[in-house]
């Protein structure tokens, strides 16, 4: 059997017991439950609401650096014939390293740097999702029970960590095309040459084309300047093509894009199919999936939302931003894409 790397300091150990569902092996709105074993410090475990990835709670661990790192033992009892992704939102508000490992009933690999699957290739303390490969491991995939996290704290203070949705997902064995329907290089209009709709609702919305803030090396992104009233606004991004052609339109399983403000700022993602966008009209309460996205330091934040949809491509319909109300700033969005 494998032993996992301790490092000098003692360690937490954290279990939380889990159950996996339709994919879903913690999502952390219901009920769940953290133990500390005997002898070791406490870890306080508290449910959070704001700031969360996705609607719904989020769970947040905190211990202190005095006491050493923090290993979380995340217990489970996995069929994986259909999945070979790991797939959960972490994210922290201190400096620490993140590492990962797995176990099944008799072993355990190895922990590596949590970085390596994470978009910015760091622990930050904005949400990132990470997409760990569970083939080609030192382990039988098929009966994996545990998933370690091991947090090495990079200065003094409290060590914490949030976590949230933790999946097993199937990685698609052919991967679409990669289409770029807004890259606000030229103007606000898509490929199609279909502009954003903008239902105001009494606020103030100007929408220009700027090239200081990019994402990526060059280019330009859109600059959306608000100031919301007592209703929330929204801007509706059309992604579909108005006039498809048969058999060579992309038929999408997620849209991706990339968001960056100058102060915090809270905004709801919605991919809408063109069925919803059908039934729905401004203010009404929405079945559809909702993503609450946090935009919590200056820097841009790739984003990537799965697509539910029906059927293939003429399900969907486009991507609703919602703007809080009684707010006012600036946020910037580039690379709206289908893949």
């Amino acid at each position: 059997m494998r032993k996992f790397y301790q490092t000098p300091a003692k360690l937490f150990i954290l279990t939380l017991c889990s159950f996996l569902s339709a994919g879903i092996w913690q999502d952390f709105n219901g009920k769940f439950e953290a133990r500390v074993p005997p002898s070791y410090p406490p870890v306080t475990v508290t449910s959070v609401t704001e700031y969360t990835p996705l609607l719904g709670q989020a769970v947040k661990f905190t211990a202190s650096k005095e006491n050493g790192a923090a290993v979380i033992v995340i217990e489970g009892r996995s069929n994986l014939e259909e999945v070979d992704t790991l797939a959960f939102f972490c994210r922290t508000d201190t400096s620490c390293e993140m590492e990962i490992a797995l176990a099944d009933s008799r072993s355990i690999t190895a922990f590596e740097n949590i970085k390596n699957y994470l978009p910015d290739q760091t622990l930050t303390r904005q949400w990132q999702k990470a997409e760990i490969p569970l083939v080609n491991r030192e382990i039988n995939i098929n009966d994996l029970r545990k998933i370690y996290v091991q947090l090495l704290p990079a200065e003094d203070g409290e060590i914490t960590l949030y976590l949230d949705d933790i999946t097993l997902e199937k990685a698609e064995k052919i991967k679409p095309s990669y289409q770029i329907v807004y890259n606000f290089d030229n103007d606000t209009k898509s490929i199609y040459a279909v502009l954003p709709e903008i239902n105001t609702r009494n606020a103030s919305i100007a929408l220009a084309v700027e090239s200081q803030n990019h994402y990526g090396a060059q280019g330009k992104s859109l600059q959306c300047s608000f100031e919301t009233r007592e209703n929330p606004a929204e801007i509706f991004f059309p992604l579909k093509n108005p006039k498809p052609k048969k058999n060579t339109d992309l038929t999408p399983i997620k849209t991706s894009l990339a968001l960056r403000s100058e102060y915090p700022l809270t905004l709801t993602l919605i991919p809408e199919t063109g069925e919803d966008h059908k039934k729905l009209s401004f203010g009404e309460a929405r079945k559809v999936r909702q993503y609450q996205i946090t935009l919590r330091e200056p820097t841009w934040q790739k984003l990537t939302l799965p697509l539910l949809l029906n059927g293939g491509a003429d399900y969907y319909y486009g991507l609703r931003v919602i703007i809080p109300a009684q707010t006012s700033g600036v946020f910037y969005l580039d690379d709206l894409s289908l893949n």
